[in-house]
């Protein structure tokens, strides 16, 4: 809570282990967490020996000038683990949109059915999943959430990544 400065150190990782060798061409993640006020949390996958980056999301509902954690989201809504999040190249709806129009203490996919993101980097580094081509699958990847502000706490419940190898 409240720890994010814009660093991998500065964010709870799950450690997501890949035995299959092979060259990455893009991938996704399916998300279930627990979490109020969804504009505090930046997301970041992290390639083995953190080689390349890509930030699924960072701080709905901010337009912020750095990825540096220290302006306010005004996007209130809330992730709940039972409505579970994919985040891929091509998605439904952009990740900075999360939760608009929902509300305060609504619930991202139940409450408007947008369960499908793209990701949306703000000014943190990456793009889209492809980012990752060329990269080598086999290893340990790091699924990090870093958040911003103080009085909402939360749990990752589920990641699953899925690389599409050449």
């Amino acid at each position: 809570d409240d720890k994010y400065v814009g660093t991998q150190a500065t964010m709870t990782c799950v450690d997501l282990m890949c035995p299959k060798a092979g060259m990455v061409t893009g991938g996704q993640i399916n998300l279930a967490m627990n979490h109020t006020w969804i504009g505090d949390l930046t997301i970041k996958l992290f390639s083995p020996a953190n080689a390349k980056t890509l930030t699924l999301m960072s701080r709905p509902g901010l337009n912020e000038t750095a990825d540096n954690g220290m302006e306010v989201s005004v996007e209130s809504s809330d992730l709940n683990k039972g409505f579970p999040l994919l985040f891929k190249d091509g998605g439904a709806k952009d990740a900075e949109l999360m939760g608009n129009g929902i509300g305060n203490a609504s619930v991202v996919c139940k409450d408007d059915a947008a369960c499908e993101y793209f990701t949306n980097p703000g000014k943190g580094p990456g793009m889209k999943f492809t980012d990752f081509a060329g990269t080598q699958a086999m290893g340990t990847w790091k699924f990090c959430v870093g958040d911003s502000a103080s009085g909402d706490l939360g749990t990752v419940d589920m990641v699953k990544l899925t690389l599409i190898l050449q």
